[in-house]
């Protein structure tokens, strides 16, 4: 295909796309190309332009509306995916073993754990968990004690965040930990939108094996604000299905096991 790039069919395809990202809040390479008779790689660069004047954010295979860097309520989030999330929990769950000590950290996805763990009977299991919500599935379930970190509890998803909570952390060793994550990019790994929540999960990382990140398959080319695990960082991935082929391959690659 060759493109006929002016600047002035350029600068309509951007005013295109701009309104096509505030009615859906998305776009696709693969849709735009067509529509505009231009290739993929054209669309990639008009993309990649807009990124970089603040307009929008680039996705795996597409473009979504730029927001300030921030995550939705955790009420607000558990709605999203919940049938999805509920299946992550479930195999999650099943991780769980008795005599463990556990780290949960704060999350929608984390919480599905939570619940699903909330209808098996463990013995001798302690979890410790920067989650209030966790905490409160987790305080009557039978065989599972809980321990709840020190720190200031935050608005928005009930944690308890902040230096108190990482120096507490520190002090245990996990027989296993289950944690969130807010985006996984190609090029900058596993992402946070908090510094909180990506300090907890590298001090976690530390002090636990293995480390089971929990999320559905939307945060898979989804770039967040601060890199919190690299791509091939030694993790154990429950998802909802399987990668896109390019992170599939990665993970395989650097022994980066998957379960759906």
């Amino acid at each position: 295909m060759i493109d006929q790039d002016l600047p002035a069919l350029s600068v309509i395809r951007h005013q295109s796309i701009l309104r096509e990202l505030e009615a859906t809040g998305r776009v696709r390479v693969r849709s735009l190309a067509p529509a505009f008779g231009v290739s993929e790689e054209t669309i990639r660069r008009d993309l990649s332009e807009l990124e970089a004047r603040g307009q929008l954010r680039r996705v795996h295979g597409g473009a979504v509306r730029h927001e300030i860097d921030r995550e939705q309520p955790i009420l607000e989030r558990s709605r999203v995916k919940a049938r999805e999330k509920i299946h992550i929990g479930q195999i999650a769950a099943g991780l769980v073993q008795d005599g463990m000590s556990v780290f949960m950290d704060t999350g929608s996805t984390p919480v599905a754990v939570a619940q699903a763990m909330a209808k098996h009977s463990f013995a001798n299991v302690t979890v410790t968990t920067n989650s209030l919500d966790i905490g409160k599935i987790l305080a009557h379930a039978e065989g599972l004690r809980v321990r709840m970190t020190p720190g200031m509890l935050r608005e928005n998803d009930n944690a308890i965040v902040g230096h108190e909570t990482c120096d507490y952390v520190r002090r245990f060793a996990f027989d296993l930990s289950i944690v969130g994550i807010a985006a996984c990019d190609l090029e900058f790994g596993w992402m946070d939108y908090g510094q909180d929540e990506s300090d907890l999960r590298r001090i976690v990382a530390g002090n636990a094996q293995p480390v089971v990140i929990v999320t559905d398959d939307s945060k898979f080319g989804r770039r967040a604000s601060i890199t919190t695990y690299a791509l091939d960082h030694a993790l154990t991935v429950v998802t909802n299905k399987p990668p896109p082929p390019e992170f599939g391959e990665r993970f395989a690659a650097s022994g980066v096991k998957v379960m759906v």
